[in-house]
């Protein structure tokens, strides 16, 4: 069966499911609250201590990635697990295999329900933060277009991570093949399993480099402004030199080739959707 068919099916199914609009909606809510109190309507907002009001394009689009990103991180694998767990538990996974699908055409529908999720949300994020961005923006003193290099190129990261957090939830849906061990062992993973372990491994100097290699904080990374906009990368080198002057011990933070970290970015999707096909592959349905 070809791709396209195999995406219709899932979108049929997706799109009758009560649980996809309604974290759709859930997420877009949230999105439109936190920007409207950034721009002003409630005084602005206060992110880690500091206040944060007014966004103005394409200045604040890296601004606007990291608040979308603080929950589509959650929200793409709930969607996805909710969607694909429950497969398992009524059956309809196994309904699929006795219709004529293969196991290798079921799995690939549902890697092209992950793409089609992850579109989702990211067309969400952009919508609804353009459309605050702009209306804050005085277009008279902007030089620069609406979307520059740099954030052409950090939304093809943050769709790549996206993807990679959908690998991960599709990975527990199909290791337990229920929606509620799914997303409890999800969020474990990745809001504390990795964070604890980042914590205790930092204690030895020797392996604390290892950490940053983790897959969570590789597509965190990913996300990192600086590595998209050299002018903001070169004045926070001279401001480092300039404070180097009355610390000699400094040392400018280690930060990994951006082409590598895509490529262990990818390395890590790969290498998860693979451990997800064969377990799925050698396990009765």
């Amino acid at each position: 069966m070809n791709p396209i068919t195999l995406l219709q099916i899932e979108l049929i199914k997706t799109t009758r499911r009560t649980a996809f609009w309604v974290t759709a909606g859930i997420f877009t809510l949230f999105g439109i609250l936190i920007l409207w109190a950034i721009t002003g309507a409630t005084g602005g907002l206060t992110v880690n201590g500091q206040q944060m009001q007014g966004l103005s394009l394409p200045s604040s689009w890296p601004t606007l990635m990291n608040i979308f990103k603080s929950f589509s991180t959650v929200f793409v694998p709930v969607t996805i697990i909710l969607i694909t767990a429950s497969e398992f538990t009524f059956k309809t996974s196994r309904q699929n295999i006795i219709d004529g699908l293969s196991k290798e055409e079921f799995f690939s529908a549902k890697l092209l329900l992950v793409l089609f999720v992850v579109l989702v949300y990211f067309l969400l994020f952009f919508v609804v933060g353009f459309s605050f961005g702009a209306a804050s923006t005085n277009w008279a003193e902007v030089k620069d277009p609406a979307i520059r290099g740099g954030d052409a190129a950090i939304f093809g990261a943050y769709l790549l991570v996206l993807f990679g957090y959908g690998v991960i939830a599709m990975f527990f849906s199909f290791i337990t093949r229920s929606s509620g061990a799914a997303l409890a062992f999800c969020l474990l993973y990745t809001l504390i399993i990795e964070n604890l372990a980042a914590t205790f491994l930092s204690l030895n100097e020797t392996i604390k480099p290892a950490v940053k290699y983790f897959p969570t904080k590789i597509f965190d990374e990913l996300l990192n402004p600086l590595r998209y906009d050299a002018a903001m990368m070169t004045q926070m080198k001279e401001r480092f030199e300039q404070a180097k002057q009355f610390q000699p011990d400094l040392k400018f933070p280690d930060m990994i080739d951006t082409p590598v970290l895509f490529a262990i970015a990818i390395g890590y999707i790969v290498a998860i959707g693979a451990a997800t096909y064969l377990v799925f592959k050698n396990r009765d349905l």
